[in-house]
């Protein structure tokens, strides 16, 4: 079962990236006081750049590197991550909720034409934000900068 994470405020870069991934990862600006423990609580792993942080919650994770590509890549050693392709694409991207199908009817207001009469039902769409997503040119380059940095 993939491991659901809570990252602090100075890591939005790498949350946008684990969603992508496909992994759960609880990701805000600015946490109110003992929210994060509060979500730890709840079984999620606590992923931090600050190593005061690291240093005071024995359940913390800290991240030396500074750039995401190597972060996920010391997660992935360390066991955090495993790398399932089959999984990638599934969560929102913005809000990290699960991603679903996109229904028929409500694709033709909501998409480019190109996209509708292209791959209608490769298009998924969040159920929290109302968001649609679908195969384009700009999975391809995440996929690629995925690859790039071994996954």
């Amino acid at each position: 079962m993939p491991q659901k994470f809570i990252l602090d405020a100075m890591l939005g870069k790498l949350a946008r990236w684990l969603r992508i991934m496909g992994h759960d990862a609880y990701y805000r600006p600015y946490y109110k006081p003992g929210e994060i423990r509060s979500r730890v609580n709840e079984g999620r792993v606590f992923i931090t750049r600050n190593l005061r942080c690291s240093e005071c919650r024995k359940e913390a994770v800290f991240l030396s590197p500074d750039q995401v590509g190597e972060q996920l890549k010391q997660m992935h050693r360390e066991g955090y991550i495993l790398v399932d392709r089959t999984i990638w694409f599934t969560r929102c991207m913005i809000c990290n909720e699960p991603l679903l199908q996109a229904p028929y009817e409500s694709l033709r207001q909501n998409v480019p034409d190109y996209v509708y009469f292209k791959n209608p039902y490769g298009i998924s769409y969040c159920p929290s934000c109302n968001r649609f997503f679908w195969p384009g040119t700009h999975r391809q380059n995440m996929m690629a900068r995925l690859l790039k940095w071994g996954f």
